[in-house]
């Protein structure tokens, strides 16, 4: 009983410290710019970046609930290029879905 208990509540932190791993959108677009240097030349293309920016976070997080729940066997992160659209991204990067 108390084994089942503990392991209840283990989950549960688990749960819990993965959902609060990213902030807010502004919290994580403010994160972002400075762990990664991004500077934009305008309102508008820092606009357009971190409206990509979300979307990409949305979709980590999702992911990412995945996993926990042991749903996916690999976890996601952002990166230098979570504010560019996949066809933004220099070639070479990303393997062609044949491979």
């Amino acid at each position: 009983m108390k084994l089942t208990i503990v392991l209840g509540l283990l989950v549960v932190l688990q749960v819990v410290s993965s959902a609060e791993k990213y902030g807010s959108l502004d919290e994580e677009w403010e994160k972002y710019k400075v762990d990664f240097e991004k500077h934009y030349s305008s309102a508008e293309e820092e606009a357009k970046r971190k409206a990509i920016f979300g979307k990409t976070l949305e979709q980590v997080k999702e992911h990412n609930k995945r996993y926990d729940a042991g749903e996916v066997t690999y976890s996601m992160g952002l990166n230098a290029f979570s504010d560019l659209n996949p066809d933004e991204v220099p070639t070479g990067l990303l393997l062609s879905k044949g491979n």
